[in-house]
């Protein structure tokens, strides 16, 4: 009998592990998401790059108002007949209420103002997923790159409590993490520290990426793609520890520049998407 036990058990082991198989063979729930802003675009949707409407501070005030001030609520309103909005997520860009560095009564307004942004935007367009781009946690390249039980670590992780009652009216939050030197173990670090702080507020971290770099420090970068092989380790980065990544790009000086099927960043892209099943076959 205890042969005969010991036997159906294995048996029952065996069955269970090949029955979990197809499980673990699925993809990851992962989201793609398409931001550029080509001209003569295609509708990538179609290699599996959903799209991402975003709304930006220029549709929310008009010439001549004051953006310190929330626009009239009338006119975020009327957003949803002038905006096509496709798929099911939506961006609101709106950066420059600060919610770090200045006063707590400061903050608290701003925090309201974003709110009050974020319900408006919601009653335009009702039924979508919202996020902020870039205010959940707070951008900081420098103190979340130190030893965290620094002075300076701990003070941004204080400041990024403080917004826990902006992160509980968005659906999403949407840091952005662009590359601002070539130093790839310098970006994932920071990378990782980011996306950590997010997940505290917990709802689905979705990432916005740029295949440029952002030349903050003023290295004579400006203007100039990512290595494939970056741009590769910035997807597989986001890929392990977010939801999503959002691919932003595609604006010139003053306009919109011109879709080429040849980009090397899109190359790239639909191989990654396409070996972690996300894309089309």
């Amino acid at each position: 009998m205890k042969h005969i036990s010991h036997f159906l058990a294995k048996a029952l082991l065996i069955g269970l592990c090949l029955a979990l198989l197809p499980l673990a063979a699925q993809a990851k729930q992962f989201l793609m998401f398409d931001g550029t802003l080509y001209s003569g675009k295609p509708n990538l949707a179609t290699q599996g790059l959903l799209p991402m409407t975003v709304i930006y501070q220029s549709s929310y005030w008009k010439r001549g108002q004051n953006i310190k001030q929330l626009p009239p609520r009338e006119q975020v309103l009327a957003l949803g007949k002038t905006i096509p909005a496709k798929g099911d997520y939506l961006t609101v860009d709106v950066e420059h209420w600060k919610l770090d560095n200045v006063s707590d009564i400061e903050i608290v307004q701003n925090i309201e103002r974003y709110k009050a942004i974020v319900k408006w935007t919601r009653e335009a367009f009702p039924g979508k997923k919202i996020g902020i781009f870039g205010r959940l946690p707070i951008w900081d390249n420098y103190r979340c790159n130190t030893e965290h039980t620094s002075a300076r670590y701990l003070q941004w992780q204080a400041a990024n409590k403080k917004l826990k009652p902006l992160a509980e009216v968005v659906d999403i939050i949407m840091p952005e993490l662009y590359a601002t030197s070539p130093d790839m173990e310098a970006w994932r670090r920071i990378a990782v520290e980011q996306i950590e702080a997010a997940k505290a507020y917990n709802r689905p971290v979705i990432v916005y990426l740029w295949f440029e770099y952002w030349d903050l420090d003023k290295k004579g970068l400006d203007g100039k793609d990512l290595s494939p092989e970056f741009w590769r380790f910035q997807l597989e980065t986001i890929y392990k520890y977010a939801d999503g990544i959002i691919v932003w790009g595609g604006y010139g000086k003053n306009k919109p520049l011109p879709w080429r099927n040849d980009f090397v960043w899109w190359k790239v892209t639909k191989d990654f998407m396409q070996e972690k099943g996300l894309g089309k076959k």
